[in-house]
C-alpha cells in the first residue's frame, strides 16, 4: 500500500529544492506519494499539488497582509485534507509564515514532521526556535552554522549540504556559449536578476533597469542580460523593461541559468537563493533588495544580523555590496558596478571569498542524503509520535 507523504513547499527556491528531494526520495522508495503545496517542479514530480502557492509566492509583512484571506483558505482547506487523507508524515520546506502555523494541526493530529531547509531563525531572532522545538520532529539543515545552533537548544538536528552545489554548474563551454548568443567580443556582460516573486519584480526591477542605464552611459560597451524566474510572467518583465530602460537593449532569459550566469563578469541581483546561485558561479555582484516602506520599517525592527546576502552571512563578512531599501537607488548601484568592473584586483578579491564560501557549503549530495534519512524515518518509524 502506497505510503503518503504531505510535503508544503511556498516560493520558487523551495520548489525547486522540493522536487529534487522527491526525485531523490523516488529512487530509493517510488511506493511513496506525496500531495500538497507547491509549484511547477514539485508538479512536474507527480506530487499532487493542491494550490501553486509558489505562483502567489510574496514579500513585505505588509504585502502578505493583502493575501490574508487567500492564505487562510488554504490553510482551512488543508486542514480538512489532513483528516481525509491522512499521511504518514509531513516535510515542511522553509516558509515559515505559514508551515511553522501548519505545523500545529500536524502536531495535534500526531503527524510526524521534519522541517527541510530552516527558517532563518539566525536572521530573524531565535524566538521561532522555541516553536520549533515544541512541534518538530527533526530538522535538516542546509548551513553548518544552523546545526550548531539547533544543536545548542537540543533538537533534533542533521546537517545534510546544500542541494543547490548539486545543481548550480553550468553544461556549455563559456566561448562557445558566448559565441552562440552572439556576445563574442572584449566587452563586459551584466546580468540582471530580479527575483522570483511579482512583487519584488515590481519593486527592484526598475532601480536595476535604471542603473543599467547609467552603467552604459560610462561604459559604453555593456550589453545586459535578464535573467527571468518560471514564476515570473513575461508581460509583467515586458511591460517594466518598456517604460524604464529608456531604449536599452535588454536580452531576456529564462532557460540555461547557469550557463548564462557563467559568462556574466558581474551580476545585479535580487537579495535571495539567486544571491547564493551566483556566489557558487564565483560571480562578482551587487545585492539589491527593496520592499514597501511600512513593510521595510516593520522589517528593519527584526532583522539581527549585519548582513542579509546570503553569501556575507556565510561568510561571517562583507564579501559583495548590500544596497538595501534606501540605498536601493540607480546612482550607488551604477558606481558600485562600474567600480567592479574598471578594478580587475576587486573582482578577482571577490571571486576568491566566493570560492571559499562555496567550500563552507559542501559537502555535495544534499538532496540524495536528506532523502535516505526521510526513507528511514519512514521504515523503521524513528519519529512517529
Amino acid at each position: 500500500m502506497p505510503k503518503k507523504v504531505l510535503i508544503i513547499a511556498g516560493e520558487a527556491s523551495s520548489d525547486l529544492h522540493g522536487s529534487n528531494l522527491i526525485g531523490a526520495i523516488k529512487t530509493l522508495d517510488p511506493d511513496i506519494e506525496f500531495f500538497g503545496l507547491g509549484g511547477p517542479l514539485m508538479k512536474a514530480q507527480g506530487v499532487d499539488i493542491k494550490f501553486d502557492i509558489v505562483s502567489r509566492a510574496i514579500i513585505g509583512i505588509i504585502e502578505a497582509f493583502k493575501h490574508l484571506g487567500y492564505f487562510r483558505n488554504i490553510y482551512h482547506q488543508m486542514r480538512e485534507l489532513l483528516d481525509k487523507d491522512r499521511p504518514k508524515l509531513a516535510i515542511l520546506i522553509d516558509y515559515p509564515g505559514f508551515n511553522l502555523r501548519f505545523a500545529r494541526e500536524l502536531k495535534k493530529r500526531h503527524i510526524p514532521i521534519i522541517y527541510y531547509i530552516s527558517p532563518q531563525i539566525w536572521a530573524w531572532g531565535k524566538n521561532r526556535i522555541r516553536t520549533i522545538k515544541q512541534l518538530v520532529n527533526k530538522m535538516l539543515v542546509i548551513f553548518k552554522f544552523e546545526k550548531e545552533l539547533y544543536d545548542s537548544y537540543g533538537i533534533d538536528c542533521e546537517f545534510v549540504g546544500h542541494p543547490l552545489l548539486d545543481i548550480v554548474r553550468p553544461t556549455k563551454d563559456k566561448g562557445i556559449f558566448r559565441k552562440e548568443l552572439s556576445l563574442e567580443g572584449d566587452f563586459p556582460v551584466i546580468g540582471i536578476l530580479p527575483g522570483s516573486r511579482e512583487n519584488e519584480i515590481r519593486c527592484i526591477l526598475p532601480v536595476m533597469l535604471e542603473a543599467a542605464r547609467l552603467i552604459k552611459n560610462n561604459i559604453s560597451s555593456s550589453h545586459f542580460i535578464l535573467i527571468k524566474a518560471n514564476t515570473v510572467a513575461q508581460s509583467l518583465i515586458d511591460k517594466i523593461i518598456e517604460k524604464y530602460s529608456n531604449g536599452l537593449n535588454i536580452r531576456i532569459y529564462e532557460n540555461d541559468k547557469y550557463d548564462l550566469l557563467n559568462i556574466l563578469d558581474i551580476a545585479l541581483v535580487c537579495s535571495g537563493t539567486a544571491t547564493l546561485e551566483t556566489g557558487i558561479m564565483k560571480k562578482p555582484m551587487i545585492v539589491i533588495y527593496k520592499v514597501g516602506f511600512f513593510s521595510w520599517l516593520i522589517s528593519r525592527s527584526l532583522i539581527k544580523i549585519p548582513n542579509i546576502a546570503l553569501v556575507n552571512v556565510v561568510g561571517s563578512k562583507k564579501i559583495v555590496p548590500e544596497l538595501i531599501q534606501f540605498k536601493a537607488r540607480p546612482s550607488l548601484i551604477a558606481r558600485e558596478a562600474v567600480g567592479i568592473l574598471k578594478n580587475p584586483g576587486r573582482a578577482s578579491d571577490m571571486e576568491k571569498a566566493l570560492a571559499a564560501v562555496k567550500e563552507l557549503l559542501l559537502p555535495y549530495g544534499a538532496s540524495e542524503r536528506a532523502a535516505r534519512i526521510i526513507v528511514d524515518c519512514l521504515k523503521s518509524n524513528a519519529i512517529l509520535v
